[in-house]
């Protein structure tokens, strides 16, 4: 059992933000043993949080047939702020990644090519 399904057991919702774990639901099982528990494993639970924001973008990906490695590098930015994001919102997101990509890519491009020069 990894580290948020153990917390997700206790009717717990963990999601990410700045650095920091949020958690939502069920607040009441938060004991001072359990806060210290979660903050002791606060680099653990942040890297399951972002691992899990990659493997949903795995499915997704093959699902709209286009590179995880490449929606991985569009989203580098923002994996954080995808662990507060259901599924229906993530699928959201690549869908209209995928429709807008060349777009999207062209514009960074620019911007990136115009910076100090």
């Amino acid at each position: 059992m990894t580290i948020i399904e153990r917390l997700e057991r206790l009717g717990l919702q963990i999601s990410a933000k700045d650095g920091m774990i949020l958690l939502h639901r069920n607040l009441s099982v938060l004991t001072e043993e359990w806060k210290g528990w979660i903050k002791a494993h606060k680099p653990a639970i942040l890297r399951e949080l972002r691992d899990r924001v990659a493997a949903r973008l795995g499915v997704l990906a093959k699902t709209h047939h286009v590179p995880l490695d490449d929606l991985l590098d569009w989203y580098r930015d923002d994996i954080e702020h995808m662990t507060r994001i259901d599924d229906e919102g993530l699928a959201w997101l690549v869908r209209d990644y995928v429709k807008f990509r060349s777009f999207y890519r062209r514009e960074s491009r620019t911007l990136a090519s115009g910076i100090g020069g």
